[in-house]
Parts: structure tokens; C-alpha cells; sequence
């Protein structure tokens, strides 16, 4: 039996089941002709039962690892931060370390377009992903907060011998000491 009519006997997505029994190492019987695959009618069975477990195995590993960048999602926006060096209220009851979150943006001529307002934008877009970074950096040591919060901005310039050109580009570092607190 082919692919096509397998699929469509038994509702699967033809792409996707023509591609799991090519690919398949679970020792699946089936012979390539020169415009489709073609499997043993004795083993059309099984192959819909294998590919229905490799599909809910998958569904299951996507469902696991989004719930899993969700809830490191959470942790993150509940990351407090300050630029002082404690929290009122608040006692440090581990130093997990330094922390930074980096991004660089490309100055070029359109960066300059503009109004002042869209310039002030694209600057809190390039210092909230800095942020994030910093915030998962935490979390990724086991710390709730950071303290003693830094920016520091960096103007770097490449020179091209080849384009005769420079290219300007800003670096922000957001910086940081990851601490874990607990209310006093």
C-alpha cells in the first residue's frame, strides 16, 4: 500500500507520515519505488501505531518544554532588581555572583531617522532585553534578585578596508550581583 492511500485511509497528515517512514529507524518495512514509498499491507498497522506513539511521545516533549519555558518565564519577571545594595525589607541570605545581560545594535543610517521619541523607544527595547538577559542570568544560578544594578553603554566602530566603510554599532551591559532574599 502507498503513503498517500495509507494516510488518507487512516486521517494523517501525508507530508509528515511520508517523512516519518522514510526517516524511521523502528525497524518499519517498506520499499522506495521512484515516486512514492511503499509498505507491506501486513504492516500498515503497526507503522500507524508506531507513528501515532512517535507523534504523542513528540507532543508530549513540545507540550514538557513549553511549560517549562513558561515557567522560567515566570521566575524571570519576578526577578527583583535595584541599584542599591539591599532590599527593604528584605535579608540576603545567598551571594550568587555577578551577573550581565549584553545586547548590540547596529547604528546605521536609519537608526538616526527619526523623531526623538522613536530613538528613546529603540533604546528601552535595547536596555529591556539587556534586563532579561540579566534576570535569567539569575535565575539560572538560583538567585531572586539583583542587586547593585549597572548600565554601562559602549560605542564600538569597524573599519572595512574592503568597503571603505565603517560600520558603528552600541553595546549596552546590564550588570549586576545576584542575591537570593527572603522577607525579614
Amino acid at each position: 500500500m502507498n503513503i498517500s492511500d495509507i494516510a488518507e485511509q487512516y486521517g494523517l497528515p501525508e507530508m509528515d507520515f511520508y517523512k516519518f517512514v522514510r526517516n524511521s529507524a523502528n525497524g518499519i518495512k517498506h520499499s522506495l519505488t521512484s515516486t512514492d514509498v511503499i509498505v507491506d499491507d501486513d504492516d500498515v498497522a503497526d507503522i500507524v501505531q508506531v507513528y501515532h506513539t512517535s507523534n504523542s511521545d513528540a507532543i508530549e516533549k513540545k507540550a514538557a518544554l513549553e511549560a517549562e519555558a513558561q515557567a522560567e518565564a515566570l521566575l524571570i519577571q519576578q526577578i527583583a532588581i535595584t541599584s542599591s545594595y539591599n532590599f527593604e525589607g528584605y535579608r540576603i541570605v545567598r551571594y550568587g555572583g555577578y551577573v550581565s545581560g549584553d545586547e548590540v545594535i547596529s547604528l546605521s543610517a536609519d537608526w538616526f531617522s527619526g523623531d526623538a521619541e522613536s530613538m528613546e523607544e529603540r533604546l528601552k527595547t535595547v536596555r529591556q532585553v539587556a534586563i532579561w538577559e540579566l534576570k535569567q542570568a539569575a535565575v539560572n544560578i538560583g538567585c531572586n534578585a539583583v542587586i547593585a544594578l549597572d548600565f554601562d553603554y559602549i560605542n564600538l566602530e569597524t573599519h572595512s578596508i574592503l568597503r571603505e566603510k565603517s560600520n558603528m554599532y552600541l553595546g549596552l551591559t546590564a550588570n549586576g550581583t545576584a542575591v537570593q532574599i527572603e522577607k525579614l
